[in-house]
């Protein structure tokens, strides 16, 4: 009888993993850098169509920001997120913002809820400065030629 109850009880284990929510939120990818408008895609990782088709998406509410301890920027209310399709051909969550980005870090928490669940996740992202500089500017900060000293006493001036 003991057995019987163990082999019962075994398809009731498995029974809540054909209910699990199979979305998931990957790594997110940064396209902007520092003083230029947030630009960036979070990979959609294991969505079925019917998940992808009910989503929504966006920062979570103050109140979950306070709840984990996260400050939430005014800034941040000024991101917009949307689901879309990458180069790769892959589902992603293309976050933008209508404002440059002046802070060197951004962090944020994502809330992903469909017919099937919920999802937060929180992502800490570096705002890298811009790697090239117009060329205007770079010659305005390339160094000065600097001379050796000349020794003292009756050495001949250069100009």
């Amino acid at each position: 009888m003991r057995s019987l109850a163990r082999w019962g009880v075994l398809p009731l284990l498995f029974a809540p993993l054909g209910t699990t929510w199979a979305l998931g939120l990957g790594e997110i990818e940064m396209q902007s850098a520092l003083n230029e408008p947030f630009r960036a895609e979070i990979e959609i990782a294991s969505a079925t169509a019917d998940e992808l088709e009910s989503l929504r998406i966006g920062l979570a509410p103050a109140a979950t920001f306070d709840r984990f301890g996260i400050s939430r920027p005014a800034f941040l209310s000024n991101f917009q997120f949307r689901v879309g399709v990458n180069n790769a051909g892959r589902n992603v969550v293309i976050v933008t913002s209508t404002q440059t980005i002046t802070e060197p870090f951004v962090e944020m928490l994502v809330e992903a809820s469909s017919k099937t669940g919920r999802l937060l996740r929180q992502y800490t992202v570096f705002v890298d400065p811009p790697t090239f500089l117009p060329e205007s500017s770079v010659a305005a900060v390339a160094p000065a030629q600097t001379r050796a000293p000349q020794p003292a006493g009756g050495g001949a001036i250069e100009r």
